[in-house]
């Protein structure tokens, strides 16, 4: 999974997250959001945006729930870009994708030790 952070030029600090595909074009997302170039009348709503930074991972969706919730420090809302594909306006102020990634992995951890302790689930070895 490819995330996409347009930072803001209204919003300090401010990212509006795109997720998509590996072999997604940078270029053409920018122009329909910001009405320029060959997509200057898209359809999609108009957003003042600047080139952020790509994220690659191979997590699922739930990195990006993650980010959202438990990274972000603040969040405007915006009704057109808040859905499954595009997250706007988060503030990230300290940007640290590789603290990002490992931190999501303790996450993970942790919920995973935490549903082996509240359902009583544990692993038995044997050797023959």
């Amino acid at each position: 999974m490819k995330l996409v952070f347009f930072k803001s030029k209204e919003h300090k600090d401010h990212y509006f997250i795109f997720r998509t595909r590996d072999d997604w074009s940078y270029d053409d997302t920018f122009q329909k959001i910001t009405h320029t170039g060959e997509h200057w009348n898209s359809g999609y709503s108009h957003a003042e945006i600047e080139t952020g930074f790509e994220l690659i991972t191979a997590f699922d969706e739930k990195f990006m729930d993650y980010l959202i919730e438990h990274v972000a420090t603040n969040h405007i809302h915006n009704p057109d870009y808040d859905n499954v594909k595009f997250r706007s306006w988060y503030e990230f102020k300290d940007i640290n994708t590789d603290k990002w990634v490992n931190d999501f992995y303790d996450f993970l951890k942790q919920k995973q030790q935490e549903f082996k302790k509240t359902n009583g689930i544990s692993v038995q070895t044997t050797l023959f």
